[in-house]
Parts: structure tokens; sequence; C-alpha cells
């Protein structure tokens, strides 16, 4: 089971304000359903 996942590019691929303006939302509106998708069980 998966209980935590710690992402950090702040600064270091980016200008922190992209980071924080545009990556940070699309990465909190898709997160929940990649991670979801991503641990069902293979067939």
């Amino acid at each position: 089971m998966i209980r935590a996942i710690v992402t950090d590019i702040e600064g270091t691929t980016s200008d922190i304000r992209f980071v924080h303006n545009v990556l940070f939302p699309y990465a909190r509106e898709r997160l929940a359903a990649f991670v979801t998708a991503g641990s069902m069980p293979n067939r």
C-alpha cells in the first residue's frame, strides 16, 4: 500500500513561481487519479 509520495522540484528544474503557479495546481488536480490508476492490481 502506498502511504506517501514525496516530490521536490522547486527551484531545481524550473523557476519557483512556475512551480507554484502552474505545476502545483496541475499536480493537485491529477495526482489522486494517477496514484489510484497505478495501484490497481495487474491481471
